[in-house]
């Protein structure tokens, strides 16, 4: 029987468009660490490749179709993305080096996370985090 998800696969994986996928590719990888570890691309376009950090399947990306779009191409974001790094500090440095647009600086913040905020070649928005210490949240759900 075969598992799914497959092993170092998270369950939510989102697929996000880019008009240039291949360039997004190359971008994401230099700037962010990611790791390719698949790609469909019959006549050398870009229609489904899967990205990973350390053996771990985190997201999709897809060259825009009718049905999905690039920030570029809607102009503005529905999604920030959230993504945990061993080295948040190396992590930011190779990113800013790399061209990343830094949005929000590295810095600690009070709910125990060391972060920072970038956009990448197309416009999506990344959050890259590491956590430094618990802070567990106030519980504020209605009551049932």
């Amino acid at each position: 029987m075969v598992k799914s998800p497959p092993k170092n696969t998270q369950r939510l994986m989102p697929r996000l468009a880019y008009r240039n996928a291949a360039a997004a590719i190359e971008f994401l990888t230099r700037a962010f660490g990611f790791e390719e570890t698949g790609r469909f691309a019959p006549e050398g376009q870009v229609i489904y490749s899967e990205m990973a950090l350390n053996g771990e399947t985190l997201f999709a990306i897809g060259t825009s179709h009718e049905g999905i779009r690039s920030p570029q191409e809607i102009g503005g974001l529905s999604i920030e993305l959230f993504c945990c790094v061993d080295d948040v500090d190396r992590h930011y440095a190779q990113a800013k080096a790399a061209g990343a647009t830094i949005v929000s600086p590295l810095e600690d913040k009070f709910w125990g996370e060391r972060c920072y905020d970038a956009i990448d070649c197309e416009g999506h928005r990344w959050r890259f985090r590491k956590t430094v210490k618990i802070v567990h949240l106030p519980d504020s759900r209605p009551k049932r």
